[in-house]
């Protein structure tokens, strides 16, 4: 999987530079990560959110495939989604395997990412949706319909 430094602009999709996605969890076995323990009522919505967000995952093109968790040993999980987490100003985006990155390997994620899951809005909700639509979603959806145009020569 892509390596990317959490906090930094996530530019992993295939549609061009996203100005407010900002990567979180994206470690690799060759990089230190932050370990600790969240609380579980966090890593709790969190589940919830990594569930909700498979819905936005339509909007975007396939990145990569699936990757296996190269942190395990033998046979990690193979995962392909991703996650979006509203912030102020912001979309948070993590792979999916956020999820057992936590769980399993302590990945510790950056306090305001954590705080963000907790103000997160519950993730089917409409509130939710339009907090990922607000705070960069649009220019996702943008942008996939220009990339399939320029690709198909119709449109998304």
């Amino acid at each position: 999987m892509t390596s990317i430094t959490d906090n930094t602009p996530c530019r992993y999709f295939p549609i061009g530079e996203v100005s407010n996605f900002l990567a979180i969890g994206w470690i690799d076995s060759g990089d230190g990560y932050p370990i600790g323990n969240i609380e579980r009522e966090i890593f709790e919505k969190l589940k919830r959110i990594a569930t909700a967000s498979s819905k936005f995952n339509l909007w975007l093109p396939a990145a990569g495939g699936i990757h296996s968790c190269s942190l395990c040993q033998f046979d990690g999980p193979g995962s392909h989604g991703h996650v979006f987490v509203p912030g102020d100003g912001c979309l948070y985006v993590s792979p999916e395997a956020i999820i057992h990155y936590i769980s399993v390997h302590s990945y510790f994620p950056p306090r305001e990412f954590q705080e963000a899951v907790g103000k997160c809005p519950e993730p089917e909700s409409m509130k939710y949706k339009k907090a990922v639509i607000d705070n960069g979603g649009r220019e996702v959806i943008r942008k996939s319909k220009e990339a399939a145009q320029q690709v198909g020569g119709g449109s998304a």
